[in-house]
């Protein structure tokens, strides 16, 4: 290597570290605090809504949604947004519309961004027709009370919180977020998420409940529903007092099934390197199969079929006292 590109190159490195060292000693004057290297432009507005809707439709990237009760009776949008990425409010064909209007230029795009941005939408009443929510980043959150008829939530790696029940369907999907989901009911409710878990307590579900991911876990608890069926790779499935009139179908790669107190007129149980244990509520006839692992199932000959199928697991089932 030539004398010169040897003295660049020294060089350059110490500028590096001079430059880590100073970048260093200025957060610490600041105990830390990233948010003040922030570099972009954030205000609130609120937006006025007088006109009567039925339905609800929001479209953003990475601001949170929070939809509350509005105990003055009117409705309200508040944003805080950035003045370049505003967004438009506004009712059409009953439908109250939230949309993100991009107005970046290309040299907006470069800066550190440390605050959430957020929609909180104030609803006048607690019943509605539809819920349509599309966005990236953001959570969401719905609190107990309101009721749609169809509840419809996308988001790419933002969580999703809700307790807000549905007359017809719930369908919501993640990439890497989190769906939670507590005290809802629906004639039928699909999830999904890739590799994010899906937490679901106290559910009724007329239909069938649908729940898939990738990678991520699955924690049902107090569930009643017409059919159940779940797939997925490595995820963990842990059931407790889930009761299907019909079916309960659940099946994985390598991940462990665990279930308490479950029952179905039918079960079908499959992973290949996981283990299968749990407990039912009601005599099965048992049809097993494990590669290596060892098996332990009631001697019971009577009540619907219950197949369970593992490679390198075991299986271990009881029935309830």
């Amino acid at each position: 290597m030539k004398k010169s590109v040897k003295i660049r190159l020294i060089i350059a490195a110490c500028l590096l570290t001079f430059g880590i060292m100073m970048f260093a000693v200025v957060l610490s004057f600041v105990q830390w605090d990233f948010s003040v290297l922030d570099t972009g432009n954030y205000e609130t507005n609120n937006y006025k809504i007088t006109e009567n809707f039925d339905s609800i439709a929001l479209y953003t990237n990475t601001a949170n949604i929070e939809l509350l009760y509005s105990t003055s009776g009117e409705c309200r949008v508040e944003c805080f947004e950035e003045a370049n990425q505003k967004h438009f409010c506004y009712t059409d064909g009953g439908t109250l519309n939230i949309k993100l209007n991009d107005n970046r230029k290309w040299y907006d795009c470069f800066g550190f961004w440390f605050k959430n941005t957020k929609i909180t939408v104030y609803l006048p009443k607690l019943e509605f027709n539809s819920l349509n929510i599309e966005q990236v980043t953001g959570d969401v959150k719905i609190p107990d009370g309101f009721i749609f008829k169809n509840i419809d939530i996308k988001s790419s790696t933002g969580d999703v919180t809700s307790s807000a029940c549905a007359s017809d369907k719930i369908n919501m999907a993640t990439s890497t977020g989190n769906i939670h989901l507590s005290n809802i009911s629906a004639k039928s409710i699909k999830l999904s998420a890739s590799t994010g878990n899906i937490t679901l307590n106290k559910a009724e579900c007329a239909g069938e409940l649908n729940a898939n991911v990738s990678t991520g876990k699955i924690d049902f608890t107090d569930i009643n529903c017409k059919s159940f069926s779940s797939s997925g790779s490595t995820g963990k499935v842990t059931l407790k007092n889930v009761l299907a009139k019909s079916n309960l179908y659940v099946r994985r790669s390598t991940g462990n099934i665990d279930f308490e107190r479950c029952d179905a007129k039918e079960l079908y149980l499959k992973t290949s390197t996981g283990n299968i244990k749990g407990t039912l509520n009601s005599e099965k006839v048992f049809i097993t199969k494990s590669s290596t692992g060892s098996i332990n199932v009631p001697k019971t000959v009577t009540g619907g079929k219950c197949e369970v199928q593992t490679s390198t697991g075991d299986i271990y089932i009881k029935i309830s006292d």
